[in-house]
């Protein structure tokens, strides 16, 4: 639908993010218009007001969590890209 209307399109690799960080939020930052802030990398643990009533049973990993990092000896899965991505 975007590509039919004429609407830029920017791809994000799982494995690049995970790679390099700075580098991939970067180049997204950049492709948005938006500016870089090197808080994009890391924040503080736990909830936030806005995560909703959802949050304990969704957001468990993500309120542990405090930056980018890929876990010790996990890698998404590598999927053929749909020609209209390439």
């Amino acid at each position: 639908a975007c590509s039919e209307a004429g609407a830029p399109l920017l791809a994000v690799d799982a494995n690049e993010l995970a790679a390099d960080a700075e580098a991939t939020l970067r180049r997204m930052c950049a492709f948005a218009g938006i500016g870089w802030d090197e808080g994009m990398l890391s924040w503080p643990t736990g909830g936030r007001p806005e995560d909703g009533v959802w949050a304990d049973y969704w957001y468990g990993s993500v309120h542990a969590s405090s930056g980018l990092e890929r876990k010790a000896g996990h890698k998404p899965p590598r999927a053929a890209l749909p020609t209209a991505l390439e």
